[in-house]
């Protein structure tokens, strides 16, 4: 099989039109460029075709030279907007080639959407429901009303935005015209394959607000070889949302996730916003987690409850975002730690840099009986603390959890991250968890009980009696 053009652009006639002292309307200046950042990516100017009808009358019937230039091609570029969604001729279009593509299975058929403006995506056809848009829009800063980029003609000097999509737009696009001449059997030039093994992330869905930095975190990551999901729309019900992310995360090495003050879509279900949905989907599949906000953000200035709780959560880095990039490109590529068996003779107390003097203190206690100890760092970098805290859950016999000043759902945090790590670590025996409750007095406790767990009360300071005991105690087999 071949394709007479690689990609055909479907767009409504009113998206075309050049104002007062244009030369040519938006989505052909879209498509010029798009040619050129193609030809740079597949090597050739005429290493592919696009086809696009520019003499379209308004009408609403599709002819037979369109219907077969249409089916003829792999790709199909949709400008969406409500001219697109009001256009019947643009309904005919996408139907003549999605029943072309359903024919010819894996080879071509893949959709493109480029969002010329807003468009509330319950109003997208049903056939899009889980594609990707590249947003040519974004919210104007004083109104809040959707611009298009670049409109009415892109300018390189202040345009920055319209040409990192059409950047992404095009490299996107040549990844797949290459995957479908692969599939054809068309020969095209063999990309550069590192030896290093093909690792994934993770990139949580982020409020309008962050959708900038999350695309340069994106463009980032892909550009240290890292692949990242979701590739596709969720649904919003959130029992398919959560089946739709569970598979995803399953082929990611990391979970990573930008956080701002607004906690986003709530309702059908989302009680608490989706960005907190994911969050908490990702601590109970187990994932590593990375998460940023800004660091001039005041998160006590921030109403929503949920919201601050969610911002001050322990996997949350307030760093400039170039660090957290970082950080999450060596989380994603690191090589997991080899399982160490310490004996039984090595205690993890593990706390929060406001109780590092009541963590002395049971340190004291713990030496005092003949028995290694070690404290978490407070001092080193992000990725180093996560590291160690994971390598003294791996390895220690038993762990000393206080629960003092930090908030509750800190620990909650650290149980749960506990609980995950010894279930991918069945081969060892199970070990033994110990939560000391001190001051300051609790509105309520924790709410949580894991296996092996055992709570010491040391409300009126170190209870040395039952960590005594604990510590006594042969570790859980």
């Amino acid at each position: 099989m071949s394709f007479r053009h690689d990609v055909f652009v479907s767009y409504a006639h009113v998206d075309d039109q050049a104002p007062a002292q244009v030369e040519r309307g938006w989505v052909s200046m879209l498509v010029t460029e798009l040619k050129r950042l193609l030809a740079e990516q597949l090597g050739r100017t005429d290493s592919f075709s696009m086809w696009m009808d520019h003499a379209l009358s308004g009408s609403d019937r599709v002819t037979p030279k369109i219907m077969d230039e249409l089916q003829s091609s792999s790709v199909l570029l949709v400008v969406m907007s409500p001219g697109y969604l009001a256009s019947e001729w643009c309904s005919n279009e996408r139907s003549g080639f999605l029943a072309a593509a359903r024919a010819r299975a894996q080879a071509g058929g893949h959709l493109f959407i480029v969002e010329k403006t807003e468009v509330d995506r319950s109003n997208w056809p049903a056939e899009f429901a889980d594609v990707l848009g590249y947003r040519f829009w974004r919210p104007d800063p004083d109104s809040g009303v959707p611009r298009t980029l670049g409109y009415p003609c892109p300018d390189p000097r202040v345009d920055r935005d319209y040409y990192r999509v059409i950047d992404d737009l095009a490299r996107e696009m040549a990844a797949e015209l290459n995957r479908v001449r692969a599939a054809v059997g068309v020969d095209t030039p063999a990309p550069e394959i590192s030896g290093d093994p093909i690792v994934s992330v993770f990139l949580a869905t982020v409020t309008d607000d962050l959708h900038e930095r999350r695309e340069e975190t994106k463009r980032y990551l892909e550009q240290q070889g890292i692949r990242v999901l979701p590739d596709r729309y969720y649904p919003l019900d959130p029992d398919q949302f959560r089946e739709a992310m569970v598979a995803d995360l399953a082929k990611c090495t990391a979970f990573a996730q930008l956080i701002s003050p607004l906690s986003g879509l709530r309702g059908a279900g989302l009680e608490h916003g989706l960005p907190a949905l994911q969050y908490e989907i990702a601590l109970a599949h187990g994932s590593a987690v990375a998460q940023w906000r800004s660091p001039d953000l005041d998160v006590d200035e921030v109403v929503d409850e949920d919201q601050r709780r969610l911002l001050e959560s322990a996997h949350v880095m307030a760093v400039p975002i170039e660090e957290f990039k970082e950080h999450v490109t060596e989380l994603a590529k690191r090589t997991p730690e080899p399982e160490v068996d310490a004996g039984d003779d090595l205690v993890f107390v593990n706390h929060s840099a406001d109780d590092d003097l009541l963590g002395n203190q049971v340190e004291a206690l713990v030496l005092g009986l003949g028995r290694g100890c070690s404290l978490p760092l407070f001092k080193a970098s992000p990725t180093e603390r996560r590291q160690d805290l994971e390598r003294n859950l791996s390895s220690s016999d038993k762990v000393i959890l206080l629960y003092g000043q930090s908030p509750q759902s800190w620990v909650r945090e650290q149980l749960l991250h506990w609980h995950k790590l010894r279930a991918r670590q069945r081969s060892r025996g199970r070990q033994n968890l110990a939560v000391c409750e001190c001051p300051p007095p609790k509105d309520e406790g924790l709410r949580m009980r894991l296996p092996d767990m055992k709570l010491i009360d040391c409300r009126g300071g170190v209870n040395e009696a039952g960590l005594r005991a604990f510590l006594e105690e042969s570790p859980a087999q």
